[in-house]
């Protein structure tokens, strides 16, 4: 969550600044938007995964609410399971 927060230059908990400034090797944490960042993930780390939650809640919570959101995957179960591990229901309005 602290590596979303980050990007997204939300505001952090004092050990989430001590995770980002670990992590980056930064001294602070200065929040601002970042349009890309890169993270090191090992293999089976669930990067797909992940990024299409974000992206997800992203379009629908990000201020894109009125734009499609198309879920592309290779596995006929991984949509489901992306899907049903966020916080998005149709019609749900509320924001995760």
């Amino acid at each position: 969550m602290t590596f979303f927060a980050a990007v997204e230059g939300l505001p952090l908990d004092a050990e989430a600044i001590e995770l980002f400034c670990a992590c980056t090797g930064r001294n602070a944490y200065l929040p601002q938007v970042h349009v890309e960042a890169t993270g090191i993930i090992g293999r089976r780390g669930e990067k797909s995964s992940t990024a299409i939650k974000y992206l997800l809640w992203k379009s629908l919570y990000g201020g894109f609410e009125t734009q499609f959101t198309a879920i592309v995957v290779q596995e006929p179960g991984t949509a489901h399971r992306i899907v049903a591990g966020s916080n998005y229901r149709p019609g749900h309005e509320s924001r995760p």
